[in-house]
């Protein structure tokens, strides 16, 4: 018997930064209500687990995560065995993974001010 709800999420390119509000059908703390887990490609690159705590009619938090392994898919798994039922929102996702392009232009950069310090000290 299958005790959990899983969700998967595959983002159109990179991230570092996930969260979201859930909810699980129960009024007492539930252990392990949600747990996101992070891929890039087929690789894993992290996994947390959130406990539900009461509030007061359904038991639920917030779950977010800060990875430094960029990820493009999210599994979102559900303890059902507890909680028959479950409820997100306030999905939130960060990208906050400089773009190639963006490293070039920062790179490019670098000789110009080298040289520039290098004049500098000899003029001195």
């Amino acid at each position: 018997m299958n005790n959990t709800g899983i969700l998967t999420l595959q983002l159109g390119g990179l991230a570092n930064t996930f969260g979201y509000g859930y909810a699980v059908l129960n009024t007492i703390s539930v252990t392990n209500a949600t747990t996101i887990t992070l891929f890039n490609g087929l690789t894993n690159v992290g996994t947390l687990s959130y406990n539900g705590v009461p509030d007061p009619t359904f038991a639920g938090g917030f779950a977010g995560i800060f990875s430094t392994l960029p990820f493009d898919r999210i599994q979102l798994t559900f303890n059902s065995s507890d909680a028959t039922a479950f409820a997100l929102d306030n999905i939130r996702i960060a990208n906050t993974v400089p773009e190639p392009a963006t490293m070039l232009l920062l790179g490019s950069g670098l000789p110009g001010i080298v040289i520039k310090v290098r004049k500098r000290r000899k003029a001195i």
